[in-house]
């Protein structure tokens, strides 16, 4: 074995505060999907009751100006203060800690120190809010996104079409990207300018969708927000009119010219003359706008019912079907009930009674469940796979094949010695 050549030698000293003792360990700036703060670390929790007023200061390095405490805001986690400007902030500021910060035992902080920190805007990025896919069908259909420092969104649109729907969920839930190209097309491309007083923040928009989606009912339509380095409002000092990226072409899924898929499909797609990989976390680049290390891009699928199921098989393949209005809860009657295998034909079928509920007996093993009343249409995957987990806990008992069934149980769960223990019995017999 031969020597690399390397013969640098290094170490860094740790000092590990002693228990109970109050000191001061770090100070750093954290970038949060709520705001970028400072974050002041001690070695001891911290008294929550206390008065932060005049012990924590930011103070610009370029101008000397102390930030009044009006604009700053405290929160104490455990042994973290974490301080909130009120206003975005950029460049470097010193975090001034006084003595007098109390921990939970009553120690006191005995000397002032100081650190300096550099504080910078958040990266352009784009998000959907929350979870979901189904929206009841209200006379606006709003879906709230999220963005920040930018000052306009793409929004792209492709539809799955109904008759479709039943291949998509083969290899996907209602969340599903899966070789979407097979079952629907592209729309449309329109940008859609944001209007906030401090887009540097993270701020709240809604999307109204209302049109689209009650063009195409019963679709499901799949959204795309996304930004470029034109729609980006952090600041360069390159313009960022000077961008090379331009609005690719919207390509459908085409059977022409198709050929086998081989090991290198792909590869082409990294052979671009304005990405370069040192540059994928500078949004000061097209770079960053490209990368998929960067959150500038979000994806959902959306369909409009206001038709909620629930469906239950029991071990004799009894399947037991509810039917519920989405926006009052109420059971929905006379819903028609369809119930297909994988392969997409039809096994059974049913309607739900004034309750909301229905029942269907099956000799073959279901997939889809497909529910229908006036124009609305709504879909459940019933396999096995996607049913709620019970792992958790043990639910399963034991399958009785012959004889009687019965439970013992006694009227609470803990005794004391010398208690007496009064049980029940429930005898289940189906004949």
């Amino acid at each position: 074995a031969k020597s690399i050549g390397l013969e640098k030698q290094g170490g860094k000293i740790i000092r590990v505060p002693a228990l109970g003792e109050m000191s001061l360990l770090g100070v750093a700036v954290v970038q949060s999907s709520e705001a970028v703060h400072a974050e002041i670390t001690f070695s001891d929790n911290l008294a929550v009751s206390q008065s932060l007023t005049g012990l924590v200061e930011l103070i610009s390095v370029k101008g000397k100006e102390t930030l009044a405490e009006s604009k700053v805001s405290y929160r104490i986690e455990k042994n973290r203060i974490l301080v909130y400007p009120s206003q975005s902030l950029s460049g470097e500021y010193t975090v001034r800690v006084h003595q007098g910060i109390r921990s939970v035992s009553g120690k006191k902080l005995k000397k002032q120190s100081e650190e300096i920190i550099a504080f910078e805007h958040l990266k352009p990025q784009v998000k959907f809010v929350g979870k979901g896919n189904i929206l009841p069908d209200n006379d606006t259909l709003a879906i709230p996104i999220e963005a920040v420092s930018v000052d306009a969104v793409q929004v792209t649109a492709f539809e799955i079409y109904p008759d479709n729907l039943g291949q998509f969920l083969q290899s996907n839930g209602l969340n599903g990207d899966s070789s979407v190209g097979r079952v629907g097309r592209y729309l449309w491309r329109k940008t859609i300018k944001l209007n906030t007083a401090d887009s540097s923040k993270w701020n709240r928009y809604s999307l109204d969708a209302t049109e689209l989606l009650k063009a195409h009912p019963n679709s499901l339509m799949r959204l795309k927000i996304s930004v470029d380095r034109r729609h980006s409002t952090y600041e360069c000092e390159e313009d960022k009119s000077l961008s090379k990226r331009r609005d690719a072409l919207l390509q459908n899924y085409e059977d022409d010219d198709l050929e086998e898929s081989s090991g290198w499909d792909g590869i082409e797609s990294y052979e671009m003359d304005d990405y370069k990989y040192e540059d994928r976390n500078n949004p000061c680049t097209d770079s960053y706008f490209i990368s998929n290390d960067t959150d500038v891009m979000d994806e959902r699928n959306f369909i409009t019912s206001n038709i909620g199921l629930l469906a239950k098989q029991d071990a004799h393949g009894e399947l037991s079907i509810i039917a519920t209005d989405l926006r009052t809860a109420e059971p929905m009657k006379a819903v028609a009930l369809e119930i297909r295998n994988f392969q997409g034909q039809k096994l059974a079928e049913a309607s739900t009674d004034g309750s909301g509920f229905a029942k269907v007996k099956l000799e073959n093993t279901p997939f889809l469940l497909v529910a229908k009343t006036n124009n609305d249409t709504a879909y459940l995957k019933l396999n096995a796979a996607t049913a709620l987990a019970t792992s958790h806990f043990d639910v399963g008992g034991e399958a009785v094949k012959n004889g009687l069934k019965g439970t013992i149980y006694g009227e609470r769960g803990v005794w004391r010695p010398g208690d007496k223990i009064y049980l029940t019995f429930v005898l289940f017999d189906k004949d």
